[in-house]
């Protein structure tokens, strides 16, 4: 997405996780999302850089998740959770879906979300 020429490393911690299909594909696609929108806007103008991406399994059935990226980042002014972008909607929707929460960790450089979410119960 950013070309062959970028220096955009991507950093995983994680124990192996199995997680059902009714909570992968919801986790996937907010996964997806945060990513492509570091790509987009975090890194505009910006040749190098790192996204991480940190699992943590709480109690059963809940999972801590750090996911973030050191680029530009976005304004404190900006409330992710009501806003018209359609890709922080997205993100807030499938949290809700995953019955859980986000925070915006404003302690580090770029944008940071921290994660809590739970296994969702495989209806069949």
């Amino acid at each position: 997405m950013k070309g062959g020429d970028k220096e955009i490393d991507l950093e995983v911690d994680s124990e192996e996780l199995h997680l059902n299909l009714d909570t992968s594909v919801p986790l996937g696609l907010m996964i997806n999302e945060i990513i492509t929108n570091s790509l987009k806007y975090g890194f505009k103008n910006i040749d190098k850089g790192q996204i991480t991406i940190k699992f943590e399994k709480l109690k059963y059935p809940n999972f801590l998740m750090h996911i973030g990226d050191n680029g530009n980042g976005f304004s404190d002014k900006i409330d992710f959770r009501n806003t018209k972008s359609l890709g922080l909607k997205l993100i807030h929707m499938l949290t809700l879906q995953l019955k859980g929460n986000i925070e915006k960790d404003n302690t580090e450089n770029g944008t940071h979300y921290i994660i809590t979410f739970q296994e969702i119960e495989q209806i069949s």
